[in-house]
């Protein structure tokens, strides 16, 4: 879902952004041509490089989590809103190596940039949350003071969570209570 609106507000809202990064490190043994043209042994080259980047944004009682698998391209990313109590368990389970995305994880600098804040007004509104066509449900946005970040190709977006309740479909005779984002687009004003 985005839709459009008219300016970044840029007064400080209580936002804070942290990350988790996984990294590997391989050790190859370098070779060059002496003066007399025959290879010999430099020395071992060492080269450690993420693969792996787990993005906490921090926003009231929700955190937004943006895990990336591929941080050069930054493929495989996507954005869950959590609870603070989820968002929290979710981050130690993964620095003590126990998360679902198996590894090592240490503590590092996020590198979400947060472009400033968005008041987003309460509104009722449509949601689909599958492909196909009876996969929509009205929502209550509620009022909040929203981030906005730099997203890829210099979109910035303002992302609001919220809560919502599927009806039962084709096939699933149950109601169930989800969380999604809401990215909205925000242009500067001028």
């Amino acid at each position: 879902m985005c839709t459009q609106t008219a300016t970044i507000e840029t007064t400080p809202a209580p936002f804070t952004v942290c990350a988790l990064v996984q990294t590997h490190t391989t050790t190859s043994k370098c070779y060059a041509p002496n003066a007399e043209g025959v290879m010999t042994f430099t020395g071992d080259r060492t080269e450690t490089r993420e693969i792996g980047r787990i993005e906490f944004l921090a926003m009231g009682e929700w955190v937004l989590v943006c895990v990336r698998r591929s941080p050069v391209t930054g493929t495989g990313s996507a954005w869950e809103a959590l609870s603070r109590a989820d968002a929290r368990a979710f981050y130690k389970a993964h620095l003590d190596g126990k998360g679902s995305y198996r590894g090592q994880w240490t503590a590092a600098e996020a590198v979400t940039r947060i472009l400033g804040s968005r008041e987003m007004p309460a509104v009722r509104d449509y949601y689909s949350w599958g492909d196909v066509g009876y996969m929509y449900t009205l929502v209550d946005f509620p009022t909040m003071t929203c981030p906005v970040i730099d997203m890829s190709h210099g979109r910035k977006c303002a992302l609001r969570p919220f809560k919502y309740t599927t009806p039962p479909t084709p096939g699933d005779r149950y109601s169930h209570n989800r969380t999604a984002i809401q990215f909205t687009e925000v242009r500067d004003a001028g």
